[in-house]
């Protein structure tokens, strides 16, 4: 519990600061969609199992929660930001991310980042290493948006084929426009964003 409290605390932050509003503005929108759609999840999951582990997640980080309107500069999303804000302009532009934390002895992070170059859609995979997001694969690949968010890719806890969580949201510029979020054992072994993740897995 204390791990999963820790990352998630530096998923959402507590601390207050303005030096750069247009990412921080980004990270707080973000944040607070992120706990929107965990508290849809927790409410709407048909099984207790998978209600339970909903829960776990919203109960694990009660002062992540209370700062969705702060700013913590060990966010590992707010690293996350700093670093592809180094690779790619996202302003005016629409791009998604796919979060991965696969549980264990040892938490691994990966995330992905994915914008458009004309018709093919640029997939980056970084990995958070030694408090640092390191890119670790880059791909091009024919995809649509909307592909990331199909119904049909949430499946029973039994038919699920993530080891671990995944969140997936997509922006315009600087702000959040949709997001999923999978709880292990959760996601459907042919989606796009199975497939996306086997890439460099």
């Amino acid at each position: 519990m204390k791990i999963l409290t820790c990352l998630c605390i530096g998923f959402f932050g507590i601390v207050n600061n303005v030096d750069n509003p247009g990412i921080y503005n980004l990270l707080q929108h973000w944040n607070k969609m992120s706990l929107s759609v965990l508290k849809e999840n927790a409410a709407s999951a048909i099984t207790g199992q998978e209600r339970e582990l909903y829960q776990n997640r919203l109960e694990a980080m009660p002062e992540a929660w209370k700062g969705v309107d702060s700013i913590n500069y060990k966010s590992i999303r707010l690293f996350f930001l700093e670093q592809i804000s180094a690779d790619f302009n996202w302003k005016d532009k629409k791009w998604a991310v796919i979060e991965v934390v696969k549980n264990g002895e040892i938490k691994r992070l990966v995330n992905y980042l994915i914008y458009y170059n004309g018709s093919q859609a640029n997939i980056i995979a970084y990995r958070y290493y030694l408090d640092k997001w390191i890119k670790i694969h880059e791909w091009q690949e024919h995809l649509k948006m909307v592909t990331l968010f199909k119904k049909k890719d949430k499946v029973p806890m039994d038919k699920g084929s993530n080891a671990g969580d995944v969140i997936v949201t997509s922006f315009k510029s600087g702000f959040p426009l949709q997001s999923a979020y999978f709880v292990e054992n959760t996601l459907d072994q042919g989606s796009m964003i199975k497939s996306i993740i086997s890439h460099s897995y």
